[in-house]
């Protein structure tokens, strides 16, 4: 707000400065400058007035300088001028109307001053809403920079858990018992392996990727899963192929996919059911929720991390509901 009173006494130093430069000749062979000048600090001080809504009530909030900062700056821009040529029209009309004016003005004079009225309320708004737009902006570049961070951590992350030692451990163990009993599954199983991996090289750089590949990955990751655990885990895909090309997150799915399995309890007495479908315009990931006493410390992006990055790209948001069946529900975009 203080901002916004400074560049008001800045407005009146304009005005004054332009009014007396302007009509200096007349005010020196006798004219009124006192209701000059008062008009027309009076004009600047009710258009600031009325312009205060129209900045907070539609300028700040309702305009999407996120997403499109360069055409709601220009829009911002348009209504200001438009303010301006309203606000002066409807004052020399009540000027006319209370009898402050004996007579009313002409069209040119209707249409000069509008003229002005309309070039200074631009200039008002281009001050005031480029700052909005420069924050904004900014604002923009960091997220964009903290999005590349949080996607390299991503990548980090999934890396790291691929080369966990539990994760190998495991891995070439269920390994060691499919050659001894299926070496067919034993050789999808180092194909699955080995394209977790490329994954990780392929798309480690991707803001987004489609659901298709992101479903593909997330496949081999759950056939190496049910290599260890058999029937104590039940996955249930259920996704139309129009769905596919839609865009998510990068590691997204997988990482849902992965916290169902590290976090909660998988045993004949206690199977574990997860399930992938999709409802309008989202992802749903869901499974029982049967938590282990001590969740093993294994690295991941998180829920957090997901959060975050869809805030970046898209004002939908990702929706987490608790209960006996745990949901995340993640945007696709298209």
């Amino acid at each position: 707000m203080k901002k916004l009173l400074a560049i008001l006494l800045c407005l009146y130093l304009v005005v004054l400065t332009v009014n007396l430069t302007a009509n200096y000749r007349w005010y020196s062979q006798g004219g009124d400058w006192r209701f000059s000048i008062l008009f027309s600090l009076g004009l600047v001080t009710l258009g600031w007035l009325g312009y205060m809504p129209l900045y907070y009530g539609l300028f700040k909030d309702r305009l999407n300088w996120k997403h499109r900062p360069y055409r709601s700056f220009a829009i911002s821009i348009v209504i200001s001028g438009v303010y301006g040529v309203v606000l002066m029209v409807s004052v020399m009309k009540l000027l006319v109307l209370t009898g402050v004016l004996v007579q009313d003005k002409s069209p040119d004079a209707y249409a000069i001053n509008s003229m002005y009225a309309a070039l200074f309320a631009m200039m008002c708004g281009l001050i005031i809403n480029g700052q909005l737009f420069l924050s904004r902006w900014k604002k923009s570049v960091e997220e964009n920079e903290r999005m590349q961070l949080e996607l390299l951590q991503a990548k980090y992350m999934a890396l790291k858990y691929q080369v966990n030692p539990h994760f190998f451990f495991n891995a070439l163990n269920t390994l060691n018992s499919l050659i001894a009993e299926d070496r067919a599954a034993a050789t999808q199983f180092v194909n699955c392996l080995s394209r977790v991996f490329r994954y990780s090289l392929q798309y480690g750089n991707e803001r987004t990727v489609t659901l298709r590949d992101e479903l593909k990955v997330a496949e081999d990751f759950l056939f190496m899963i049910r290599q260890r655990f058999q029937d104590k885990i039940q996955v249930h895909i259920d996704l139309p192929q129009q769905a596919m090309e839609a865009h998510i997150a990068g590691y997204a799915l997988l990482t849902l996919v992965e916290n169902a399995i590290k976090h909660n309890e998988i045993s004949r007495e206690y199977p574990l059911t997860v399930r992938i479908f999709r409802e309008p315009g989202y992802l749903v990931v869901c499974n029982n929720y049967q938590p282990k006493d001590t969740a093993m410390p294994v690295s991941g992006i998180g829920l957090s991390n997901i959060q975050e990055r869809y805030q970046a790209i898209t004002q939908m948001p990702v929706v987490i509901e608790h209960g006996p069946i745990f949901t995340v529900k993640i945007p696709l975009l298209l």
